[in-house]
């Protein structure tokens, strides 16, 4: 235990020794931290962007069809929907705060 006592402090000193000297030397530990920054940057950038646009898309063997039934179903329960929403904007309420 104490062993591992000893090597957590050794470590620790040695983490703040090398702040110490990152603070110490301000100017080039700005331009490793930007040097990283724009690598980081250009991995993502050619991740995201270059990288697919590279790719072929993967077509499928089935082919799309169109479903005519359902999409009469559909438009039957929007129409549905419509009308009942039309019934309610001609009912008039009477107002609870008045006598």
């Amino acid at each position: 235990m104490i062993f591992l006592n000893f090597k957590l402090n050794r470590a620790k000193d040695g983490f703040f020794k090398l702040l110490r000297r990152a603070a110490e030397n301000f100017f080039l530990t700005f331009l490793i931290l930007v040097f990283f920054a724009l690598i980081v940057g250009l991995v993502i950038f050619y991740k995201y962007s270059i990288l697919p646009s590279k790719m072929e898309p993967e077509l499928g063997e089935e082919v799309i069809k169109f479903d005519n039934d359902s999409y009469q179903k559909i438009l039957q329960e929007w129409q549905n929907r419509e009308g009942r929403f039309n019934a309610a904007k001609t009912k008039l309420y009477s107002d609870p705060f008045r006598p």
